[in-house]
């Protein structure tokens, strides 16, 4: 199965797994799941945290890095 997170999915995803529904939350660790995540998104994170419209426990970069090494 293939994915694609928006921004929100995929903050929620990374910081907040335990906010998303169980289903989607189980679909999105199988480990034969393919996230995609959209090109915009970093960008959409780092303009919304250099607002101080949004939080998060680590900068974007490492989110996604921590994310996409994962197996």
């Amino acid at each position: 199965m293939s994915l694609l997170l928006d921004t929100h999915g995929f903050i929620l995803f990374v910081d907040e797994p335990d906010r998303l529904p169980g289903r989607t939350r189980a679909a999105l660790e199988n480990s034969v799941t393919e996230l995609f995540l959209g090109v915009a998104s970093p960008s959409e994170m780092w303009i919304k945290v250099a607002l101080r419209k949004l939080q998060l426990a680590a900068a974007p970069r490492d989110m996604v890095r921590y994310r996409t090494e994962q197996p």
